[in-house]
């Protein structure tokens, strides 16, 4: 089953970085299915975030799922 566009943001929307702002804006550029470059952008994204914001009282347990459901549509 395909991960959709909207599930997507409001996985996102809950966090407040730059690199997450930019994926959501990404996303909501257009209403299509998502495709194979979108999902690489937002996982980019979603990796930069984590990487950069990666404090010990920031809960990233559901941000790496996230990056994990993402890297599982494209491999």
């Amino acid at each position: 089953m395909a991960i959709k566009r909207d599930f997507i943001i409001t996985e996102l929307l809950i966090y407040p970085y730059p690199e997450i702002r930019e994926a959501v804006t990404l996303l909501n550029a257009s209403t299509e299915a998502l495709s194979q470059r979108e999902l690489r952008a937002v996982l980019e994204k979603v990796t930069q975030a984590l990487n950069v914001n990666d404090h010990p009282a920031t809960p990233h347990v559901s941000l790496q799922h996230l990056q994990a459901r993402l890297k599982s549509e494209l491999f």
